[in-house]
């Protein structure tokens, strides 16, 4: 369990530190380390962004970096996102950029409006797919399939 204190930082002044580290612990300041973690994360982020273009891949914006998203083109193969803290990560708990490279392979760059447009086409496609059946009616189906009465295909014909 990790033990906290309220001690002085240098930066942040009056701060909460807790015991950190594996083989050495010492004291850190929460603040600090958030900090530090957050200027890493934006590091790496400007360093995809520059990986896969620099650009929207729809539309060629560049202007912000916040508004840059990665967008997995067949989520079945995402292992993790982008903006995940924790995965394939050295002792450090940095990322290894092998690991983020190969998931940035799998995605394309776009600013938020035109990833949202995307979800948006994706969401509607998915509407049309629906069937409209009621959860009640379809567990009624779906029993008659479990219990032997009828297939899916002869259920889903009949529909």
């Amino acid at each position: 369990m990790n033990k906290s204190e309220m001690l002085i930082c240098n930066v942040h002044g009056i701060s909460e530190f807790s015991l950190s580290g594996i083989k050495i612990q010492r004291w850190k300041c929460k603040k600090c380390m958030y900090d530090s973690s957050k200027n890493y994360l934006y590091e790496l982020k400007i360093k995809c962004i520059l990986y896969k273009g620099g650009k929207c891949e729809r539309c060629g914006y560049d202007k912000c970096v916040r508004s840059m998203h990665f967008h997995h083109v067949d989520p079945s193969l995402k292992e993790f996102s982008i903006s995940d803290r924790n995965p394939n990560t050295n002792k450090k708990g940095t990322k290894k950029w092998e690991s983020v490279r190969s998931e940035l392979n799998k995605c394309i760059l776009l600013c938020s409006n035109c990833h949202f447009e995307i979800h948006e086409e994706l969401d509607k496609k998915a509407e049309k797919n629906n069937l409209g059946l009621h959860r009640q009616r379809l567990h009624l189906l779906n029993q008659h399939i479990l219990k032997g009465r009828k297939t899916a295909k002869e259920i889903f014909d009949s529909l």
